[in-house]
């Protein structure tokens, strides 16, 4: 009875708040920051739990009711309308676009990527796996208005062009081991009925991820042709589907994600065992590292990445013989683990709106780095 009372009281302190802002929505501009570029209306929903921050930072502790609160919680933010990503654009069809991919920005010219930045970084990544005897491949995983600009609002696709493969792609470095996807993901996502990324979701489904990795692999064999060739039917390739994708997704607790995802015995090349190495309270189960050893008898693969990773990693397991699965951290991957695992091949997946950022170089001599420290103070 207690807890009832308990999960009761504090849904009331979530949901009310939720509610009040919803009704005065239309009425309340201070409220609803609206940003208008021609007619495009994108609304900044960051605001929508503010008055229960304090209520927030105590559900992060464990007591008695927690897990029914946290899903009355999940359901009612859904419910209202509101989500975790600050703004939502709303496209054609009901699909649905993270401006957390800086959609408006980069096409309006306020935001550049950084591609020296990223060439020196990568570039010493690379040299410092090839000291290993690692061969090295970068990939970027496309924004999805990049792969769907047709499915935006009508006037944003219309007023701007989003080419398949930005330019940029040209000024990567050419001693770069650079994997592009862009061509390859854009084909298939002009087939009839293909769709290879989530509606409402940011990242590609596992029929996007299926191809991502399939591409991947295939240029990894052109150097090493003993690596199983990654050939799945669909039937086979649904199988290594982790969960739908949404945007009322990214507001469940871990726990709830973890529900939802597809079980080890269940995958196309389901792993002969699977352990946590480093274990993170970060937001998914990708910012653990792990040690997934399976029944190929490929060689052994480092994959360095993010969430888009989180949602195609499984096929990997098909072609190589252990897959030791981390987190790039924005940069701060933990190299000694790296090296402790020897790996034979090395794939670094970054998505495109990471670009934007100036990712922590562990290669940096440690006088720059101390700079760069005093320089934040």
């Amino acid at each position: 009875m207690q807890d009832k009372l308990i999960t009761y009281l504090f849904s009331a302190f979530i949901i009310l708040p939720s509610l009040l802002y919803v009704i005065g929505i239309r009425n309340d501009n201070q409220v609803t920051r609206e940003k208008k570029i021609g007619q495009v209306e994108i609304r900044n929903l960051k605001d929508v739990f503010k008055g229960s921050e304090k209520i927030d930072t105590k559900l992060l502790k464990e007591f008695p009711g927690r897990p029914e609160l946290m899903q009355v919680g999940f359901k009612s933010r859904i419910w209202l309308g509101a989500y975790s990503t600050p703004k939502v654009i709303h496209g054609r069809n009901s699909w649905k676009f993270t401006s957390g991919a800086h959609v408006v920005d980069y096409a309006i010219g306020q935001r550049t990527y950084d591609i020296p930045f990223w060439n020196k970084l990568i570039s010493e990544t690379q040299s410092f796996f090839s000291t290993l005897g690692a061969d090295f491949y970068f990939l970027i995983a496309p924004n999805k208005h990049r792969i769907y600009p047709n499915r935006l609002p009508p006037y944003l696709e219309n007023y701007f062009q989003f080419q398949n493969t930005p330019d940029y792609i040209s000024h990567i470095d050419p001693n770069i081991s650079f994997v592009n996807l862009f061509p390859v993901l854009k084909r298939a996502a002009n087939k009839r009925g293909d769709i290879i990324y989530h509606r409402s979701g940011t990242h590609w489904n596992w029929r996007g991820g299926y191809i991502a990795a399939q591409h991947a692999i295939d240029k990894v064999r052109e150097s090493n042709h003993f690596i199983p060739k990654l050939e799945l039917s669909l039937e086979s390739q649904k199988k290594g589907k982790l969960m739908d994708d949404s945007f009322e997704d990214m507001v469940a607790p871990r726990k709830e994600r973890r529900k939802h995802s597809v079980h080890n015995s269940e995958l196309p090349c389901p792993p002969a065992t699977d352990s946590i190495l480093v274990k993170r309270n970060g937001p998914t189960p990708m910012w653990d590292t792990r040690l997934i050893k399976t029944h190929s008898s490929g060689p052994r693969l480092l994959l360095i990445g993010d969430s888009f990773t989180e949602f195609n990693y499984r096929f990997y397991l098909c072609s190589f013989s252990e897959v030791l699965m981390m987190h790039h951290l924005n940069g701060r991957w933990d190299k000694k683990i790296a090296e402790q695992f020897e790996p034979d091949v090395v794939i670094y997946e970054v998505v495109e709106r990471f670009l934007h950022q100036k990712f922590t170089n562990i290669f940096a001599p440690a006088e720059k780095k101390k700079k760069r420290r005093n320089d934040r103070k």
